[in-house]
């Protein structure tokens, strides 16, 4: 018995998708590059620290977008860490006084 090899050609929409999954890959790699792998004891912290992620990364895309042309970008751990300082000192002046 032999067997032939048959091709099939792909549907124009799985092309289509496969073309424009690059940025999809793009933005889970930037998303997971500064993200702890560790695991968390609750379902939720995992979820929160995801969300809270994505919008820190949504965040810095659109102030680079929006940075004036010639001025020196920050670095995104750099963006990220002002923006959780800032967050944590209003949280701590609440809780000290």
């Amino acid at each position: 018995m032999c067997h032939r090899q048959q091709y099939v050609r792909k549907p124009s929409i799985a092309q289509s998708y496969n073309d424009c999954m690059g940025g999809v890959s793009t933005y889970n790699a930037m998303l997971y590059s500064y993200l702890d792998k560790r695991r968390m004891g609750k379902y939720w912290k995992k979820v929160y620290v995801n969300i809270f992620s994505r919008i820190v990364l949504n965040s810095y895309v659109i102030v680079k977008e929006i940075m004036p042309a010639g001025s020196k970008p920050i670095s995104r751990l750099d963006y990220t860490i002002k923006i959780v300082e800032a967050l944590s000192e209003e949280w701590l002046k609440k809780t000290v006084c």
